[in-house]
């Protein structure tokens, strides 16, 4: 929280220093957002991002995603700890009979810079970008250079380069995101794999006529169907919280003129936006194939429920 405060704040005091607390309110917003039990996005308030500005060269970003990974379902006697660092972080899971436990994971990225808008003499005193990421899972390599800026097609800023470095480190995160997500859903294709085997083969159905097995397989489908159904929920809210983003920077830079940006510089807030739209199309398709994946899978699932409910009709018929 140190490393995020507004580095003129204990340089200014006064009456029109209105501000004073405003760092500290933000990051405990970031921290209960990464660490509560409900969901970053969920409640009231959305605590899955923030954008914020000072009246001088300062401004803050944070931005939680979160994915679902496999896990073992913890027992009565399993209490939530605290982690290392003394932050007790509780998480959501879910649970599909037949099919398995998952825990959440979350990833918290938070940033705060200076932007050149005239005041330049303020940002020596302190470095004008630090970044810190939270995260349940290993930390990944942070590829943020100028050229893997350019890699992904983000425009540089001399004016907002700290925003940009924010924009890298997101992109990154949200590939981190759409490969867990990836693992997760292999999971599931190899345990409703093992549950449903046989259906897919048409001689195997005529021979597999023991009605509890295939009751057993067919609730092992449904099962995985209502797990999508909640994975779908959960996987459109990173596109969502991102999107909020964009739209809340394009609110707060809707006007060019602002005195304290440099004539020099008027332009840069719309190529920040620009790449605002750039992050946004990247997690919108990573998402689309997410969709897409699954709602091939449950296909799938539809054409050996048929399989599960021809097995069963024929022993209720023959029971007949």
């Amino acid at each position: 929280m140190c490393l995020m405060m507004n580095p003129s704040k204990t340089r200014e005091s006064g009456p029109n220093v209105g501000y004073s607390n405003r760092d500290l309110s933000w990051c405990m917003d970031l921290l209960q957002g990464f660490c509560r039990l409900m969901g970053p996005g969920d409640g009231e308030r959305d605590l899955s991002f923030s954008l914020g500005t000072y009246p001088d060269c300062w401004m803050h970003l944070s931005f939680v995603l979160h994915v679902f990974y496999p896990g073992v379902e913890p027992g009565d006697s399993d209490k939530p700890s605290s982690t290392f660092s003394g932050l007790r972080c509780d998480r959501r899971s879910l649970s599909a009979d037949d099919i398995g436990f998952f825990k959440e994971a979350r990833i918290s990225v938070t940033l705060r810079c200076a932007a050149r808008r005239g005041i330049g003499t303020l940002v020596n005193h302190s470095p004008s970008t630090v970044a810190v990421i939270l995260s349940d899972l290993s930390h990944q390599p942070i590829n943020a250079t100028e050229g893997h800026w350019s890699e992904r097609g983000l425009e540089s800023s001399s004016y907002y380069s700290g925003i940009v470095l924010f924009q890298t480190i997101v992109w990154n995160h949200i590939d981190v995101w759409k490969d867990r997500w990836d693992q997760c859903l292999d999971s599931v294709d190899c345990t409703i794999e093992m549950k449903t085997n046989g259906l897919a083969d048409q001689g195997c159905v005529e021979e597999l006529t023991d009605y509890s097995m295939a009751i057993q397989k067919s609730r092992a489908i449904l099962s995985t169907i209502q797990l999508f159904t909640l994975f779908r929920k959960h996987i459109a809210q990173v596109p969502h919280s991102l999107r909020k983003i964009r739209n809340e920077w394009a609110r707060t830079y809707e006007g060019m003129n602002s005195q304290n940006i440099d004539q020099s510089g008027k332009h840069e807030p719309a190529m920040i936006l620009r790449n605002w739209d750039r992050v946004v199309s990247h997690v919108d398709q990573l998402h689309n194939q997410l969709l897409n994946r699954m709602r091939a899978k449950q296909e799938e699932m539809r054409t050996l429920q048929e399989s599960a409910s021809s097995i069963i009709s024929l022993h209720l018929s023959r029971k007949a």
